[in-house]
């Protein structure tokens, strides 16, 4: 590759103008454990009742394209745009495609997880949303063999050590993400702020993992503690929306100066150089190889941040819901988001709060809850005024025509939460004790995705 076909700031630019269009699009991933319905362990992955058959099981029942690492199945895409797919300790990930309002995501969203745990109840299999898996050990998990796992595995084992909690945050945690449209760089630099600024209340809302090995841990979300663990550079606040002028230029500045921890390589993933990008651009890769657009794009994959910038917004903060809560997860994002009004406003109430401010807030809420403080207010005070400016945003765009008359509905788990002050880990410890009397078959069949 010669010089002047090398990539630069120009071409990386290009990445976020992608595909964004005059409509904002909304995407959502959500994560659910593959389970046995008396342990609520996770299933392995081989086998006639693994992660391997249900994914065949499921492809046989409603279609779609194998996708294949090696030999190994790991996912199946669909016409519409829509992927089920395999993560690291056999979870399976329901990927959307994008759609244009809340009721037609949460419509779609049911009908597919639905018909996903109908195939997965006739292999007697549990579909299991929460912010983690709460029965497993960790030398029970079983992982999948994606080729980039081992090089996952080794890499963040090898910043942590051996007291690390890496293990755990790539064989536990499930979370579900919203992912949202910005349409030129200044509507990106006003969302990603904004949306920086709202994660630690997001979590704070949504914590939902307080199970670990099947006992109480002390925390609210164990899956935020796990994360606290891993390289800060590149998981948890993108502190580049905090501080000084925001620009696609200087953003590619700040996830230049960042490893890539894999590559791939004549389709085979690679581990890549422990070096900056900034560095492998001007050096290349070792073997006579330099950056390509798709390199850049990898990167961008492989900064874990709260917020995550690529082609789309990813918002990454929360534990997974329980079932009946998850749509109030794209309903507060958007809401926030796609309504210029409720966006200045939330950037108005969370102005002035720093790294710092996030990061105590972030560690408290794990914790807490709501009960946190996040700079100098308790977070429930700002997640009341949150989720009322989430409501104003959808109303309006009801009212614009760019949502289904009624779709405030979905923020009514958040409505109820803020006004008891309860979150859905602190009302999950209540009934592992008396409903369920400390027993997974009953936690599993009470909290499973039904199939019908």
């Amino acid at each position: 590759m010669d010089s002047a076909s090398r990539l630069g700031p120009a071409i990386m630019e290009q990445v976020f103008q992608a595909r964004h269009g005059p409509a904002e699009m909304i995407g959502i991933e959500v994560e659910l454990g593959v389970v046995d319905p008396q342990t609520g362990r996770a299933r392995p992955y081989e086998g006639p009742r693994g992660a391997r058959a249900l994914l065949e099981a499921v492809r046989e029942h409603g279609g779609g394209v194998l996708v294949m690492d090696g030999t190994f199945l790991t996912g199946l895409r669909r016409a519409d745009g829509t992927k089920i797919t395999l993560e690291h300790s056999g979870a399976i990930e329901y990927s959307s495609p994008p759609m244009a309002n809340l009721t037609d995501l949460v419509t779609s969203l049911r009908s597919e997880l639905t018909a996903i745990s109908r195939v997965a109840e006739g292999m007697d299999i549990a579909l299991l949303p929460n912010g983690n898996l709460p029965f497993d050990t960790l030398e029970e998990v079983t992982w999948i063999p994606k080729s980039r796992s081992w090089i996952m595995r080794r890499y963040f084992t090898e910043f942590g050590g051996a007291t690390s909690n890496t293990p755990p945050v790539t064989t536990r945690t499930l979370s579900t993400q919203v992912t949202l449209d910005y349409l030129s760089e200044e509507d990106w630099r006003s969302k990603f702020r904004m949306q920086v600024l709202v994660a630690p209340v997001a979590a704070a809302l949504f914590v939902n993992s307080p199970l670990e090995e099947g006992e109480i841990s002390g925390a609210l979300s164990r899956r935020l503690e796990y994360w606290f663990e891993l390289p800060q550079h590149r998981c948890g606040v993108p502190d580049i929306a905090l501080s000084g002028e925001l620009s696609f230029r200087r953003f590619i500045e700040w996830a230049s100066s960042i490893s890539m921890v894999y590559r791939l390589r004549q389709e085979e993933y690679v581990a890549a150089p422990p070096l900056p990008f900034s560095a492998l651009l001007r050096e290349g890769f070792g073997d006579g190889t330099f950056p390509t657009d798709e390199d850049w794009k990898s990167l961008l994959s492989q900064i874990w941040t709260d917020v995550r910038v690529r082609e789309t917004l990813e918002l990454r903060a929360m534990d997974g819901p329980t079932l009946s809560e998850i749509p109030a997860v794209p309903a507060f994002w958007s809401g926030l988001t796609y309504w210029g009004p409720s966006r200045e406003a939330a950037l108005r109430l969370l102005a002035g709060r720093t790294t710092q401010d996030y990061q105590r807030a972030m560690r408290e809420a794990a914790t807490y809850g709501l009960r946190a403080r996040y700079g100098p207010d308790r977070i429930i005070d700002l997640a009341a005024e949150l989720v009322r400016l989430a409501r104003d945003g959808i109303e309006a765009r009801v009212a614009a025509g760019l949502e289904e008359p009624g779709s405030a509905r979905f923020l009514e788990p958040l409505e109820e939460i803020v006004k008891t002050g309860r979150t859905l880990a602190e009302q999950q410890i209540i009934r592992w004790n008396d409903e369920f009397h400390t027993r997974p078959d009953l936690f599993v069949a009470t909290m499973r995705v039904p199939g019908s």
